[in-house]
């Protein structure tokens, strides 16, 4: 594969490096003598391939296969000068080599960067998905809970002591008819309107508070909406971006999958971190959302209350309104009593004057 082959050169371009620092007189000696020494025979091998238009000292073509070194002086300085050209040479080519070692690993790195950050919004986007299922439970519940108790509890509490006041004041009334005149039953009527009034006016303060909770819960509902329809399009924009660097980088990570696997072992630590700042973040979000939750509860518990509040003043009101009515009733009954006179009335008593003679 490419990558034996960059490393097989590199290799081979340190051998010639080493071969070229040695000393000149040993590689003369070397010639000299004609020992058969590993790296001088390795180089004797090269060197049949180098430079098509030299010449060696001799005056032969550079394509004719080299005899074995002469050995005398002259031979040996020559065959130094092309050991040194050929080192350079190889110099060169192993910079360019390493060159693009550097760069094919620095390719690696930036892919397996971009796969570990691929994975970690896969995660992100698996726990917003959760967050908002949840944010959408509790606003469902939220919502139910509250229109419940506010049209139970303050509606039917309000029409149940608006029936029982008007039976007993069509009772009240038909005693009235019965056991007193026409005065009484006028000024029985009038102060019974004035009572209905009074328990209308009520009713539709009532209706009103009513009308404010709700429009308050739908006010906190809609909020909640917004929250969990941001949330979901930041998620669907994370996926996009994913799909989009997936599709634009799935060619470079089966072209370079080889190289990176010694990367990818390095860069493991990054992705753990990568990971658990990503999980940090969505702790952070669900106590955010743990957050709005309590003060949506807190707000529907405040609902609650206020309710309550209403409905003990109406029973207070209600209460004070039957007082009043059994006052009234006794003062008619008693009157009647008067007139029928069944009662004796002092004559120094002022009230019992103005029932003796009374104003028509």
């Amino acid at each position: 594969s490419r990558t034996w082959v960059l490393v097989h050169a590199l290799l081979f371009a340190g051998i010639v490096t080493q071969l070229c620092n040695a000393d000149d007189r040993d590689l003369q000696s070397e010639v000299i003598v004609q020992e058969a020494h590993p790296k001088e025979l390795i180089l004797y091998e090269f060197m049949k391939t180098l430079g098509e238009n030299e010449t060696n000292p001799d005056g032969a073509s550079a394509n004719t296969v080299p005899t074995a070194p002469v050995k005398n002086e002259y031979g040996a300085s020559a065959l130094i000068r092309k050991k040194r050209g050929a080192a350079d040479d190889f110099k060169k080519l192993a910079k360019e080599l390493r060159e693009e070692i550097s760069k094919l690993a620095e390719a690696a790195k930036k892919e397996a960067k971009k796969e570990a950050k691929e994975v970690a919004k896969k995660e992100v986007k698996d726990e917003i998905k959760d967050l908002k299922e949840e944010i959408s439970k509790l606003a469902k519940e939220a919502k139910k809970e509250a229109k419940e108790e506010a049209k139970e509890v303050a509606k039917k509490k309000a029409k149940e002591e608006i029936k029982e006041m008007k039976e007993k004041m069509d009772k009240l009334m038909d005693e009235a008819k019965n056991d007193a005149k026409r005065e009484a039953l006028l000024a029985l009527r009038e102060e019974a309107l004035v009572i209905r009034q009074e328990v209308t006016r009520m009713s539709e303060g009532c209706k009103k508070d009513v009308e404010g909770l709700r429009e308050e819960i739908v006010r906190l509902t809609r909020a909640t909406r917004r929250e969990a329809q941001a949330l979901w399009e930041e998620t669907a924009n994370l996926s996009e971006s994913a799909k989009n660097a997936t599709e634009e980088l799935r060619e470079e990570v089966v072209a370079y999958s080889k190289t990176a696997k010694n990367e990818t072992l390095e860069l493991r630590e990054e992705v753990v971190m990568l990971s658990e700042t990503n999980k940090n973040e969505t702790l952070v979000l669900r106590e955010e959302i743990t957050i709005l939750s309590e003060t949506t509860r807190n707000k529907t518990q405040a609902l609650r209350e206020e309710i309550t509040v209403l409905s003990e003043f109406s029973k207070n009101a209600t209460q004070v309104l039957k007082e009043e009515v059994a006052k009234l009733a006794e003062a008619v009954n008693t009157e009647a009593a008067y007139r029928r006179g069944e009662i004796v009335v002092p004559s120094s008593d002022v009230r019992s004057k103005r029932l003796a003679e009374p104003e028509y």
